[in-house]
């Protein structure tokens, strides 16, 4: 889990500019937005599915800090970690919508998590 530009650069035998580039165009998504996609929907994975700690989940998607992890998770999903994992219930199979679209933690709402899912 511990991969970043320089080493998708680096495997693709290009600069890391020249990747980046790239894969934007191709994408169209930057690098570290996608690979944060990436981590965040399968930290959700694990909190429907798993009872590891949260700080456990942070480390196997990625992130060395669970404080930075948890800040991302609910700039990105509107909730923390552990409401979400509250929220989900993988008994009927379906994904929960992220945090916000269920209103399942109004109160932990922010006017950044506003514009971007407003």
């Amino acid at each position: 889990p511990d991969i970043g530009l320089n080493d998708a650069a680096k495997v693709a035998n290009v600069s890391t500019t020249h990747f980046s580039a790239l894969f934007s165009q191709q994408m169209g998504k930057t690098f570290v937005e996608y690979l944060t996609e990436i981590r965040m929907e399968r930290a959700k994975e694990m909190l429907r599915y798993t009872d590891m700690k949260s700080g456990d989940i942070a480390e196997k998607v990625g992130y060395n800090d669970p404080h930075y992890f948890s800040f991302l998770f609910k700039k990105i999903n509107g909730c923390s970690p552990r409401t979400y994992r509250a929220a989900a219930s993988p008994e009927d199979g379906v994904s929960p919508a992220p945090c916000i679209a269920k209103s399942a933690c109004p109160d932990e709402r922010s006017e950044s998590n506003e514009t971007l899912y407003g």
